[in-house]
């Protein structure tokens, strides 16, 4: 059997985390029951009522995201939660549908049975200290994808700003995968041809639209780290690209370029076998 792995991020000591879960026909791969994995050691997986989204490591935690598992499941509701980065203690959890009654154009308008629906995912540290949070798009019927601020403080998080993008980043069906380096944020854009894209923070702190990213066709979900190395899945095939050794990335004539390694990421014999132990239980 196949495993499906997506959404890489950089973890403790510059491990390779990533999603990953088994293909089952006709279901989505973001409704599947999927682990947070070291390089597909299952590490994680959330209580059955939540779907597994894309998080981050940040110092000795880890930001998660999920979704709601309901009916209809679609557009569906999103949770954020913080966890001890060694998955030992229980999750503290944020539902902005807890809080947020009323639609709002750059956070949901969808409401079933009286209920707000509310994307929040990809949460991942931005410079400022803040955390940076994908809300909107079209799924939600919102007009634009959006990508809001929130802070942490003693085990509460609340919004503080409802988004950090400026004109011309609201224009994207569905921003997902938001990750940051200095002044930069690479991303994806949901509902077009898989590509990466690069902003850039302007004076008004927020972020303008800077270019895509060359040769990064196919690519989808980055992940930067402080040496510019760059992690991304291959949306064609749900594989992941290898640790790359040094800087993936090159910066000329105002032109961002990926430096593609033809190689995936090989899971061993071992880290296989034990996916498919914790899978199955």
């Amino acid at each position: 059997m196949k495993i499906c792995a997506w959404d890489p991020i950089w973890g403790p000591n510059d491990k390779l985390y990533h999603l990953a879960s088994v293909p089952q026909v006709n279901k989505p791969f973001w409704h599947l029951p999927s682990y947070l994995c070291d390089e597909y050691l299952p590490k994680y997986i959330p209580p059955r009522k939540l779907i597994n989204c894309a998080g981050s490591f940040w110092n000795d935690v880890y930001l998660g995201s999920a979704s709601v598992v309901a009916d209809p499941q679609e557009p569906e509701d999103q949770v954020m939660y913080v966890i001890d980065s060694r998955f030992d203690g229980k999750p503290d959890y944020f539902r902005p549908s807890d809080v947020i009654k009323e639609p709002r154009p750059l956070i949901s308008m969808a409401r079933i049975n009286g209920v707000m629906r509310i994307p929040f995912r990809d949460p991942h540290l931005m410079p400022s200290g803040k955390i940076a949070v994908v809300t909107g798009g079209h799924r939600w019927g919102c007009p634009v994808g959006n990508i809001c601020e929130i802070e942490i403080s003693n085990a509460s998080m609340k919004i503080c700003r409802e988004t950090i993008l400026g004109g011309s980043m609201l224009r994207f069906k569905e921003i997902e995968r938001p990750t940051f380096i200095d002044d930069l944020m690479f991303f994806s854009v949901n509902g077009s041809s898989p590509i990466l894209h690069v902003a850039k923070l302007g004076k008004d702190n927020l972020y303008a639209y800077h270019s895509e990213v060359e040769d990064s066709r196919g690519c989808y979900g980055p992940a930067i780290d402080k040496n510019f190395r760059l992690l991304y899945w291959n949306k064609g095939d749900f594989t992941i690209n290898r640790v790359p050794e040094k800087s993936n990335l090159s910066y000329q004539s105002g032109a961002w370029r990926l430096i593609r390694d033809a190689n995936v990421y090989q899971p061993s014999s071992s880290a296989i076998a034990a996916f498919f132990l914790n899978y199955q239980q």
